[in-house]
């Protein structure tokens, strides 16, 4: 077992709170750790370090914690540090910037926007941080944009241990659970790149599951009354929707997880379509899933809220089991030399994903232990996916890594020509124009606005 110093950026996420923390305190792996939590809101930061000292005494965890507000105080001696903090404006100028866009023709969301360089700053100063406090330190993250900001990070500081982490692969539980078969006995493996995975393999009990999940999809895929009859209560429930369907149907493979929301913009043209084609909340980053979202984050911090005010123990609400996350049994595996094969994000150094660029962060399966990690060679996915899903999002990955460091508008202008919403050249400028004046972001797009 190792005592490990691990600092955490980010430490106020309710999500953080509830998931990470509990992970932490049954990983007995890492029994004698310390825990840096750094945090710029010191209420919210607060209530973590009373959550984490409750998991800690309900389970018996030989862990410590402290809280910071800066990774200088936080980051030293540090093995591994976690990035799961995002950059928001005060709410007010999140909802007006959405309103202009709205405005201006843009009323939906495409991953073929500037979106997620508002986060890169951020991304950048905590890799900065770590090679100047705790330059041995592996760098877990966890924050968006993964794609992107595992890309630059990895191109720009090669010498940086960094590996990026999502959880949207494990959707193909949700989709054995829709087919009524027992998640506990599946398998299944995809890759892509981030937001942007395809399930290859699909196995029950060991046997190819394709053709049940085909089977399923002929018998339903027409049967309105299964649609209409379907509950959702969840922005997520995306799975085996008619829209999840019709990309099968498209591709040939099941894009899985936040795949689901964002490959086909001329599903997302209208809010009708997008309910008829996704259920109650239309896909996740639709206009409709926007306030359920929020519902949804709020209901977490109630939930916490409530077993944090009770007498009763805390695991009552938060059981001592280990989540599905991959954090703690990636660094465990690190940590400890307990080899482990995990759905990972590195550049594509090793043609692990054909057909990509070697110099783009890609998402696939890589082998974990104590001498590193090591991304797996998958088989090649159908070329038309590769044409026509992933290359466009490389390119505009691209564009988006460039435009940051470099701090070149013009790139950012030819981003938001590639959006399915824009009209022509003149509307693409008034776009550029509105996010580089947007209240509220000045420190954001000041370095972009030519001197």
């Amino acid at each position: 077992m190792a005592a490990l110093k691990i600092s955490v950026v980010g430490a106020g996420s309710t999500q953080f709170c509830t998931t990470v923390i509990r992970d932490m305190c049954v990983t007995e792996g890492i029994s004698g750790s310390h825990i840096c939590m750094i945090d710029i809101n010191p209420e919210r930061l607060a209530y973590t370090l009373k959550f984490a000292n409750r998991m800690k005494e309900a389970s018996g965890a030989n862990l410590t914690f402290s809280t910071h507000d800066n990774n200088k105080d936080a980051f030293p001696g540090s093995d591994f540090v976690i990035n799961t903090a995002e950059w928001r404006p005060k709410q007010e100028f999140l909802d007006k910037y959405r309103q202009d866009l709205k405005d201006i023709g843009y009323t939906h969301y495409s991953p073929q926007s500037p979106g997620g360089l508002e986060q890169m700053p951020m991304l950048l100063k905590v890799a900065e941080d770590i090679l100047e406090y705790c330059p041995d330190a592996w760098l877990v993250m966890i924050a968006n944009p993964v794609f992107e900001g595992t890309t630059m990070l990895q191109r720009h500081l090669p010498q940086l241990k960094q590996v990026g982490i999502c959880h949207g692969h494990f959707g193909y539980r949700e989709v054995a659970r829709i087919i009524g078969l027992d998640p506990a006995h599946i398998t299944a493996k995809s890759c892509g790149i981030n937001h942007k995975v395809f399930m290859y393999d699909f196995r029950y009990k060991g046997k190819d599951a394709y053709p049940l999940l085909a089977k399923w999809i002929d018998e339903n895929e027409h049967n309105d009354a299964y649609f209409d009859s379907r509950v959702f209560t969840n922005v997520h429930d995306h799975h085996l929707t008619r829209g999840n369907i019709a990309q099968y149907r498209m591709w040939g493979l099941l894009p899985i997880g936040d795949t689901v929301r964002d490959i086909d913009w001329w599903n997302h043209m209208d809010e009708e379509r997008e309910r008829y084609l996704f259920g109650r909340y239309g896909s996740f980053f639709s206009n409709l899933a926007y306030d359920r979202w929020q519902e949804q984050l709020e209901e977490m911090r109630i939930k916490r809220d409530k077993a944090m005010a009770s007498d009763a123990p805390i695991t009552d609400t938060y059981p001592l089991v280990r989540s599905t996350e991959q954090v703690m049994p990636i660094i465990e595996s690190l940590a400890n030399d307990v080899p482990g094969i995990f759905q990972i994000n590195m550049l594509n150094t090793r043609g692990q994903m054909p057909g990509l660029s070697n110099n783009i962060a890609v998402e696939t399966e890589g082998l974990i232990c104590g001498a590193g990690i090591f991304p797996i060679v998958t088989p090649p996915l159908p070329q038309k996916i590769v044409d026509c899903v992933l290359l466009p999002y490389q390119i505009a990955c691209n564009l988006k890594v460039e435009a940051f460091l470099k701090k070149d508008p013009s790139l950012i202008l030819q981003i938001m020509l590639m959006h399915s919403h824009t009209k022509n050249l003149a509307h693409a400028e008034q776009w550029l124009d509105l996010w580089l004046n947007r209240e509220g972001y000045e420190e954001i797009t000041a370095p972009y606005k030519k001197k």
